[in-house]
């Protein structure tokens, strides 16, 4: 775990994040199009979903959605890093507002090719990472 955890006798402190996703809003959606279509080799049908989800954004925001990533350090900065660069969407860029809706219905997540935790390298994945730059 990269990050200092502050001692316990240290006040706490109130992050103010320039971006807020709407945790009662984040909801996987069945993508219809392709839903239920046989696989090529004959096995159970793939059920293929998109990631959708409201956000407040203070400042201009560029998001990507990332599927089992691992995350390093390089130069201070966060790098994430999926299995395959299918785990990976575009990137999106906002305006600053409030309500806005995040759907991109041209990334699309399998989860019956979702075998293991483990990436080669032995770091630990995160299932489903959403990260917005701004």
């Amino acid at each position: 775990f990269p990050y200092v955890t502050p001692a316990p006798h240290e006040p706490v402190k109130t992050l103010r994040s320039l971006v807020n996703i709407r945790k009662d809003s984040l909801r996987l959606v069945r993508y219809k199009d392709d839903a239920d279509s046989p696989t090529e080799d004959g096995d159970k049908p793939r059920v293929l979903y998109s990631l959708e989800f409201t956000f407040d954004a203070d400042a201009r925001v560029a998001i990507t959605i990332y599927c089992q990533a691992s995350e390093e350090f390089l130069n201070g900065r966060a790098v994430y890093s999926p299995k395959g660069p299918s785990l990976q969407s575009e990137t999106v860029h906002y305006k600053r507002g409030v309500s806005q809706q995040f759907s991109l219905p041209s990334f699309k997540i399998d989860f019956s090719e979702w075998k293991d935790d483990e990436h080669p390298s032995g770091l630990q994945l995160a299932k489903t990472l959403v990260r917005g730059l701004l």
